[in-house]
């Protein structure tokens, strides 16, 4: 609980400044009394052009070599959801950076044979998570506006679990195979497609690539297929 109040003040923090940034407050007594009016109360709700709220579902899984079984993040997924504040900024007529920082689950849903045994182990690792888009490529602005974007991401762990299943028994509680994720940070490659209908809502969807393994003992990697809907 804590740590979700946590994540809602610094998503808060974001738009209060963001705020800020568009709409700059320098006026003398005589302007504040003119611009009191109806028109002045409009313009302050008005949610700022670069300022996007971002949510919607993830599909993910690991990489881990070390697992006979095939669990890709297309063909055995692990669903879960997002939601953050995505800031455009530094724009330009085909190019401009993208800045966002997001509450996300990532994991995985695996399936090995271990002793004649049928292994089913479901691991789901929460992360506050910043992603920087350094190239974003546009195009010319219009109904509808693509773009595709290239950058990275990093992470901090904020909550894991982890069940297991044995020969279709009940899912229980793993604590020992929840060791193994002893790494609390992440890294990554991000590459993104976007498509806003004007400025927006919009629909993005990203593909992220752990760089950095989640594990001191073996090579254990993030995989994700982000789905957003952006407003």
């Amino acid at each position: 609980m804590k740590q979700t109040i946590t994540i809602l003040i610094l998503l808060l923090g974001i738009f209060t400044a963001a705020e800020a940034q568009e709409n700059p407050v320098i006026q003398s007594q005589d302007e504040r009394e003119l611009t009191f009016g109806s028109d002045s109360l409009r313009n302050r709700k008005k949610f700022p052009e670069f300022l996007h709220l971002r949510a919607g579902t993830m599909a993910s899984s690991f990489y881990r070599p070390d697992l006979t079984a095939s669990n890709g993040v297309l063909t055995n997924p692990l669903w879960g959801f997002h939601v953050g504040l995505g800031i455009d900024f530094l724009q330009s007529k085909y190019h401009y950076y993208r800045a966002d920082l997001s509450f996300v689950q990532k994991g995985a849903r695996e399936f090995f044979t271990e002793n004649d045994l049928d292994i089913e182990g479901v691991t789901r690792l929460s992360y506050l998570q910043l992603t920087l888009f350094p190239v974003v490529l546009k195009a010319e602005s219009g109904k509808f506006n693509p773009s595709i974007g290239i950058g990275g991401y990093f992470s901090q762990r904020i909550g894991a679990s982890s069940k297991t299943s044995v020969n279709g028994d009940a899912a229980a509680s793993d604590p020992v195979s929840l060791t193994y994720f002893d790494a609390r940070q992440d890294a990554g490659l991000a590459l993104s497609f976007q498509m806003m209908y004007k400025k927006r809502p919009g629909l993005e969807v990203r593909y992220e690539a752990g760089l950095k393994s989640l594990s001191s003992v073996r090579n254990i990697r993030n995989r994700a297929v982000v789905l957003s809907f952006v407003f």
